[in-house]
């Protein structure tokens, strides 16, 4: 956790004394506490699922920084397998695009395709050029694995009211899928 005096923003902070965190080779983020729960009451089938060898699977995707602080990247069960095989944690790119005060939301599709794409709403009246600049700003900063191909600007935010969102924040991925299906087609025709 961050702290007062050791913290960095973007990163949730470095292990907490008497805890160990491990990144698995598929970037799950495990933990391993005598703190830790012992599992779910009465259900021992669904414990046996979150747990590994006496490591927590916390379903989260991470990766530690130079000085030892924990980033979360996304969750797992969002991960985006690519048609040459590739996994991709779409929460880190559309964060990355969001980061441009034009974008209010952004979804990045690609399961099952060579390329990704994302779906863009803005905050105010912008060109496509400009959008696409964001969009090249962020390709630079990822593997051409990550990279952002084609991309839609939508002509309004996702909504709670429409079941695209959770009252969160957090995006509903097969309803957008769905309810977008033929703009995301269109952007791999």
């Amino acid at each position: 956790f961050n702290r007062p005096d050791n913290f960095k923003f973007g990163t949730v902070g470095p292990p907490m004394p008497g805890c160990e965190v491990w990144i698995a080779p598929d970037k799950e983020i495990l933990v391993r506490s005598e703190m830790m729960f012992s599992g779910y009451y009465k259900a021992p089938e669904e414990t046996e699922k979150v747990f590994k060898d006496g490591w927590l699977l916390t379903g989260d995707l991470g990766e530690f920084d130079e000085d030892g602080f924990l980033k979360i990247i996304g969750r797992k069960k969002e991960l985006i397998v690519t048609s040459t095989g590739k996994k991709v944690a779409p929460a880190l790119l559309e964060n990355m695009i969001k980061e441009h005060h034009l974008i209010s939301q952004a979804m990045v599709y690609g399961e099952g395709r060579s390329y990704l794409v994302a779906l863009i709403t803005v905050n105010a009246p912008a060109e496509r050029n400009t959008i696409q600049s964001i969009i090249d700003g962020v390709n630079r900063r990822v593997s051409s694995t990550e990279s952002i191909k084609r991309f839609a600007i939508l002509d309004r935010d996702f909504e709670i009211e429409r079941d695209e969102i959770t009252p969160t924040g957090k995006l509903k991925r097969d309803v957008i899928t769905n309810r977008f299906r033929e703009v995301i087609d269109e952007l791999y025709s």
